[in-house]
């Protein structure tokens, strides 16, 4: 997670527990908008410290690993089967689909959710021994005056990315 905090430039940031708590809450209750002050936590990820492989954290951090649990522990499972022998295989953690080699075919055949119409598929792709990984504005939100705020968070403005340009109240 942090090699990913600077690969991303700091737009993947697992030390934004407390910010993506305060949406989370806005978004499972929709009432009140999260103000300036209430959006001003740290998030600092030289605030999370690994000595050993002991996590140490500082200054009130939290560590948020959405963005990365589900897709680690696909690929955790993926090497378990691989290593006995299992080649052929789907894994679906909603959202991250992780494939072997394709029994009796080419490829798999993945499907995307069109978020305009998740009743639909957007695309599908052809994959084989990989991952397909998605989110979007449309799986948590709340709608609130006509605008949807997400679970995707930016952490360099702290805001929904659905609502980036929105002035909240001070």
């Amino acid at each position: 997670g942090i090699n990913y905090h600077d690969k991303t430039s700091g737009l993947f940031n697992i030390a934004s527990g407390n910010l993506t708590n305060t949406w989370k809450n806005f978004i499972d209750n929709c009432d009140i908008l999260p103000s300036k002050k209430e959006l001003n936590v740290n998030t600092n990820i030289n605030d999370i410290k690994l000595k050993d492989n002991i996590y140490i954290k500082q200054n009130n951090i939290k560590l948020d690993l959405g963005g990365i649990a589900k897709g680690y522990a696909t690929e955790i499972v993926g090497n378990y089967l691989e290593e006995r022998k299992i080649e052929s295989y789907i894994i679906n953690a909603g959202g991250n689909v992780k494939v072997g080699k394709a029994h009796d075919k080419d490829n798999y055949v993945v499907g995307i959710t069109n978020p305009d119409d998740t009743s639909t598929i957007f695309n599908k792709v052809n994959i084989n021994n990989l991952s397909v990984v998605t989110t979007g504005n449309y799986q948590r939100y709340c709608k609130k005056n006509s605008k949807i705020y997400s679970h995707v968070i930016n952490p360099i403005t702290n805001m929904s990315n659905a609502c980036i340009g929105i002035d909240t109240h001070t």
